[in-house]
């Protein structure tokens, strides 16, 4: 019993880091947009703002929140294949 309910919490566990990781990806996406759109209104002001470091926030935080997500998807994928093995064993004895 205990583990069925564990499974089912890593199955919702994975949902939400899919969610996690589309989210992450919207964002990124409109950084970049808002980065890309700073440049181009910078063409138009004495003082111009390069793409690169346009750039970096964006790319900081992306790499900043996938290391993360790894992470947390590394602990998910362990954790899974244990109770996997726990009930392998449960269904065969």
């Amino acid at each position: 019993m205990a583990l069925t309910r564990l499974e089912w919490k890593m199955h919702f566990l994975r949902q939400l880091l899919l969610l996690a990781l589309l989210t992450s990806g919207v964002i990124l996406a409109n950084e970049v947009f808002a980065s890309l759109r700073a440049v181009q209104f910078s063409y138009m002001s004495l003082s111009e703002y390069g793409l690169r470091e346009a750039l970096e926030i964006p790319t900081a935080l992306s790499f900043l929140s996938l290391c993360t997500l790894v992470c947390v998807h590394a602990f998910q994928w362990f954790v899974d294949s244990r109770i996997q093995r726990q009930l392998r064993g449960r269904n065969i004895s």
